[in-house]
């Protein structure tokens, strides 16, 4: 076999080496996450979607390791998948019943779009990297979410021709505001979750419920997300 066969078949050995790993330690450590999430949630839906949802299918194999642990898992691309407590305190605050239409922005590897799926009736997730949205796209198809769809695109904008929707999560921290675009998107009682503040600075989980006439904002607590950004350069 030539070395540049040899080599993919490795890395693909190791791989396998790393996934297997994972799920045997998971039936230790799974349930050791699950009793972390608890204080967090109030919901037992969305408890449910954590039992449910596993989050090593969506980390990358030289991350298996973080699979279920409260920690931030990186993805690249400026992207990562969120502490679990974290997002399970956003999707509590969306206060779902299993009938909504969700807009996530964000896909990131779409861990969180998995665990609204559960929660949802409808979810659409935008992610602006196209290599990371094909990526979530084909992870959702093959774990059998099928309420799930996946766009390419400027997430700052949100997407328009689906509006409006119920409610929507924000997965990156927007700098100064929520986005104007994001809220026209929402039906009024509806609410929206974000982080706002710069990267190298503070930041805040917000809770935006719309009125007729204006968003009533709620603080909820400090967090640490990677920016939103536009589409990338050359797009």
């Amino acid at each position: 076999m030539s070395k540049d066969k040899l080599l993919p078949s490795l890395q693909k050995g190791l791989d396998g080496i790393q996934q297997l790993r994972a799920s045997i330690e998971s039936k230790e450590t799974r349930p050791k996450l699950l009793k972390t999430l608890r204080p967090y949630v109030k919901s037992e839906l969305v408890y449910k979607a954590f039992e449910v949802v596993d989050r090593a299918n969506f980390a990358p194999p030289a991350f298996q390791h973080l699979a279920y642990s409260d920690e931030v898992i990186p993805l690249g691309k400026d992207s990562s998948i969120s502490q679990p407590s974290v997002i399970a305190e956003m999707i509590e605050a969306l206060g779902l019943t299993g009938n909504e239409r969700v807009l996530e922005v964000g896909t990131a590897s779409g861990y969180t779009a998995a665990l609204l799926s559960f929660c949802a009736k409808e979810v659409d997730t935008i992610e602006n990297n196209p290599d990371l949205a094909q990526t979530a796209q084909e992870r959702l198809a093959t774990h059998g979410y099928k309420n799930v769809t996946v766009y390419t695109g400027n997430g700052i904008l949100g997407i328009p021709e689906r509006a409006l929707f119920d409610t929507i999560i924000v997965t990156a921290a927007a700098e100064k505001e929520i986005p104007p675009a994001l809220i026209e998107q929402i039906k009024v009682g509806g609410r929206i979750v974000i982080p706002i503040g710069k990267v190298e600075g503070d930041q805040n989980l917000v809770l935006g419920v719309k009125q007729e006439k204006e968003l009533i904002i709620k603080q909820m607590f400090g967090v640490r997300f990677v920016p939103l950004v536009g589409l990338p350069a050359g797009n």
